[in-house]
């Protein structure tokens, strides 16, 4: 009688147990926008809903991702290149810079954010809870499907923090044409360009390549007074622009350090 040795399952499988983890954080990030969107539970105040409850459920989703990695154990955290965490900085300050000029030739509005200690304080503590969670789980679904479906994890990590930033409710004031063509230009087109370099940066660096960068914008948004008027036009080709140059940036410092590891070592004399 021979016996049956029964195999363990192969783990490199799309739906094998570690690649599941991708398809459950695509799933509460759809619940998530689901709530926000919703803002749900009802009963809370508008204020506690958005300085108490979104951040943690970010929190959570910053925790989710890096339990998903430690499970992986793919990817780094931290980039090999020391210079380039500092890059995505100066790529933030940059892009922050063309919008100060363009505010001196076209002149400043104020801040939506508001401008006293307690908002200000209160806005860093939500934004900083929504970048962490946001980047940890773009960098998460961006490595987890690399080398399994590299376009799927590309669409995910750019997609889904693409609608965070601009809101589902965006969408609810397309009454007519100019109004898709001021949202269009004013909101989708600068949150792709921004989410795109930010998928690039994960991918090349990590996730707090990105989380630096999109943090050096949010600090100029929510401590700035005064932001800069922006027509149509200018706002479209801000929104597109700034990102090429920081992509340039990046992408010129990577492709150096991939020739100086290709390089082979000279003979020690």
């Amino acid at each position: 009688m021979t016996r049956q040795v029964s195999r363990p399952a192969s783990p490199s499988g799309l739906w094998a147990e570690p690649s599941r983890s991708w398809l459950a954080l695509v799933a509460w990030l759809v619940l998530l926008h689901v709530i926000l969107y919703l803002r749900l539970p009802t009963g809370i105040s508008p204020t506690l809903h958005s300085y108490l409850v979104q951040p943690l459920l970010w929190l959570v989703t910053a925790a989710l991702a890096f339990w998903f990695w430690r499970r992986r154990g793919e990817g780094r955290l931290v980039p090999g290149d020391r210079w380039l965490l500092p890059l995505c900085a100066l790529v933030g300050a940059l892009q922050v810079g063309f919008y100060v000029v363009t505010g001196l030739f076209r002149g400043f509005g104020p801040s939506p954010y508001g401008s006293t200690l307690q908002l200000i304080a209160l806005n860093l503590w939500f934004g900083a809870a929504r970048l962490l969670g946001v980047e940890l789980a773009r960098w998460y679904l961006l490595t987890a499907l690399a080398k399994r479906r590299a376009w799927l994890g590309l669409a995910a990590g750019f997609l889904l923090p693409w609608l965070f930033q601009t809101g589902l409710w965006a969408f609810e004031v397309l009454s007519s044409p100019q109004a898709a063509l001021s949202l269009t230009a004013r909101s989708l087109l600068p949150a792709a360009g921004e989410n795109l370099l930010a998928c690039y940066l994960a991918l090349v660096g990590g996730p707090f390549a990105a989380l630096i960068y999109r943090g050096v914008l949010a600090l100029f948004a929510f401590l700035t007074p005064a932001l800069p008027k922006l027509s149509v036009l200018t706002a479209a080709l801000l929104g597109i622009g700034t990102p090429l140059i920081g992509w340039l940036l990046v992408s010129a410092r990577a492709e150096q350090r991939r020739k100086a590891q290709a390089a082979p070592a000279e003979p020690v004399a």
